[in-house]
């Protein structure tokens, strides 16, 4: 009879990949089956800052996973070329995303990631803050001291407890600037080669818009962004609520304001022997009685409507034709206010008249009361100032705009049901 003797507890199995998948899984169905309608606000977003920073340790997991498996061949023996061609073609995972992940394992790897490397794995560094540090880490010179690279990275895992990985990412340029001058002539260098690939184009498209494609250096979006961002900001709540175009549609209207502002200055160059000006040709009976469509100088074309709201501006001329398409007026002083005129609304207006709307008088159209293809008055007690967006509700008839024998100029919002387009 033969015996076996043990001196502790019994053996434990050691770990395994399948059982410690199947103990996620089991955790995530547990989740799945907590409804979310049950849950207090707090729980919510106690789960939802729980569950990132479970992804971020999943993450930090993966990149150690891919690491040993190319080290280990396991890469090689799956019959892909690279772990990059494996991320690809097995994972499907894009290409910008699998060479970024590839490089922060890389990066990862090196000594002076180490405390970053521990954030990572811990899920304290989101995936996009530690390849912000991580990159900013590895591409220091490696001749500065272990103390000053020690310092820079305890200043950026600082930092990124704090800022988001755009603003991140611009603060550890500007440390790289600091412990690496070199960069500052690099980026000059940079800089100037992106200035001369600037480019913009406007493309016509089928369904009537247009396409606008470009790129621009660093200095000159600056300037784009700062003059967007200082015209795009939402309208004044109503009564109907806030302003409900979003931040995309307020930028393009913006982007249009800045170009019908600049043609109002009277200061742009000449082309062609004239001063900028939009152009629309249309029939003179279809324009009147809301048929066909007005013809812009690229061939585009436009409703009766719009030629109407147009014709208010300023800056447009419309060529009303008449039988044979001659041509019965072009830009008589009839449609446009003259710049005594618009300098007479702009004292007496101060801006968009529309009382829940604080537009300034240079972001604002010169709107006839009265169509002028409908009998209209090109004088300034039948003309008011407008912003782009109110002129565009006025000629869809949304709101209506009175001026008083008096003078006195009264804005109303049309009952739903009873607009009526100029």
């Amino acid at each position: 009879m033969s015996t076996s003797l043990q001196s502790g507890p019994a053996a434990e199995a050691a770990p395994s990949f399948d059982a410690a998948i199947a103990c996620a899984e089991a955790a995530l169905a547990a989740l799945r089956a907590v409804p979310a309608s049950a849950a207090s606000g707090a729980e919510l977003l106690r789960v939802i800052e729980q569950a990132g920073v479970i992804s971020t340790r999943l993450d930090a997991l993966s990149t150690q996973w891919i690491r040993q498996a190319v080290a280990v061949g396991a890469i090689t023996e799956a019959g892909a070329s690279s772990a990059f061609a494996w991320l690809r073609g097995h994972l499907r995972v894009a290409p910008g995303a699998a060479a970024a992940q590839l490089h922060l394992i890389d990066q990862l790897e090196l000594p002076r990631c180490a405390a970053t490397r521990e954030a990572f794995a811990a899920g304290a560094l989101s995936t996009a803050h530690t390849q912000v540090v991580a990159r900013t880490l590895a591409s220091l010179p490696y001749d500065l001291a272990p103390s000053v690279l020690a310092e820079a990275e305890k200043t950026l895992l600082a930092q990124a407890e704090h800022l988001d990985p755009g603003a991140l990412r611009s603060a550890a340029q500007r440390l790289r600037g600091v412990l690496d001058p070199s960069t500052a002539e690099s980026r000059a260098r940079r800089e100037f080669e992106q200035s001369e690939t600037r480019s913009l184009t406007l493309t016509d498209c089928a369904d009537g818009f247009v396409w606008i494609r470009g790129q621009l250096d660093v200095e000159a979006a600056g300037w784009v962004r700062a003059v967007l961002d200082a015209k795009s900001g939402p309208r004044p709540a109503t009564e109907l609520g806030p302003d409900p175009r979003s931040a995309a549609t307020r930028r393009a209207d913006a982007f249009v304001d800045v170009f019908k502002e600049a043609a109002n200055t009277g200061t742009l160059p000449t082309h062609g022997g004239a001063k900028p000006t939009l152009i629309v040709t249309m029939d003179y009976h279809q324009l009147v009685n809301d048929l066909g469509a007005g013809t812009l100088p690229n061939g585009q074309v436009v409703s009766p409507r719009t030629v109407r709201r147009l014709a208010c501006d300023a800056q447009i001329i419309p060529a009303v034709l008449g039988t044979n398409s001659h041509v019965l007026d072009l830009g008589r002083s009839a449609y446009r206010a003259s710049l005594a005129q618009r300098r007479a609304l702009e004292i007496r207006d101060q801006g968009c008249v529309n009382p829940t709307c604080n537009a300034p008088p240079a972001w604002c159209d010169v709107h006839h009361v009265v169509p002028f293809a409908l009998g209209g008055r090109t004088d300034t007690n039948a003309m008011v100032l407008v912003c782009a967006f109110d002129h565009r509700l006025i000629h869809e008839g949304r709101l209506i705009v009175a001026i008083s024998l008096d003078g006195d100029v009264r804005v109303v919002r049309a009952v739903p049901g009873t607009e009526r387009p100029l």
